[in-house]
């Protein structure tokens, strides 16, 4: 766990708790995150469910207790504006992706998104 502090858009700042995603959701959720990243048609809701996915595993503390960000409602309640949610979902991102932080690994990673991105262009060419 990482707390983590976002400056929202009004200047107020918020705290968060931020958890490591388990190796099967991390799984999940990381690999469909680039493949939904994509720019193929109607790949949003699909990345919309990943995100809750990745933002169920944040907290906000409230009385002493962990309130998990579980539900649109909570999100909504908790998390000011959708920068705010932006930053949060890049600081999951972050923290569950190491290498993401590490300049050399990322350009591995874009190199890799390109070629995956130009096979798809290619294989929807007709021939």
């Amino acid at each position: 766990m990482k707390i983590i502090e976002i400056t929202n858009q009004d200047g107020s700042i918020s705290e968060y708790t931020i958890r490591k995603l388990s190796p099967i959701e991390g799984r999940e959720i990381i690999l469909g995150y680039l493949a939904s990243m994509l720019p193929l048609k109607n790949k949003y809701p699909f990345n919309e469910k990943l995100m809750r996915e990745l933002i169920a595993h944040v907290s906000v503390e409230v009385s002493e207790v962990n309130v998990m960000l579980k539900s649109d409602a909570l999100i909504a309640k908790y998390v000011s504006d959708w920068r705010s949610l932006a930053t949060l979902e890049y600081e999951m991102l972050k923290y569950n992706c190491m290498y993401l932080s590490d300049y050399y690994e990322m350009q591995l990673l874009v190199d890799r998104l390109e070629a995956l991105v130009k096979s798809f262009i290619m294989a929807a060419i007709p021939k």
